[in-house]
């Protein structure tokens, strides 16, 4: 009886840290790496060209650039494009 105990807690073991491996590998692939890559910049009509050092690369599953404008606030009427109604 003590082989069968010990056969079952070797595949529970097994079973977990292979869980606990792919949770963890889960949680790398979809951490977020925020990095600030311009600041203090002007929105205008004109074109604006950056130089980011050291260079942007993708490491992860989604890519994107996120802005912070203060003193912008969001139109929560999910009904209207700027004011008018649909």
């Amino acid at each position: 009886m003590k082989a069968y105990k010990k056969i079952i807690l070797i595949i529970l073991g097994v079973a977990g840290g292979a869980a606990l491996c792919f949770v963890g590998f889960i949680v790398h692939l979809n951490w977020p790496t925020d990095r600030m890559v311009a600041k203090d910049v002007a929105v205008t009509s004109d074109w604006t060209d950056f130089s980011i050092e050291p260079p942007l690369t993708p490491s992860h599953r989604d890519q994107y650039i996120k802005l912070e404008i203060k003193g912008y606030s969001w139109d929560t009427n999910a009904e209207s494009i700027n004011g008018r109604w649909i």
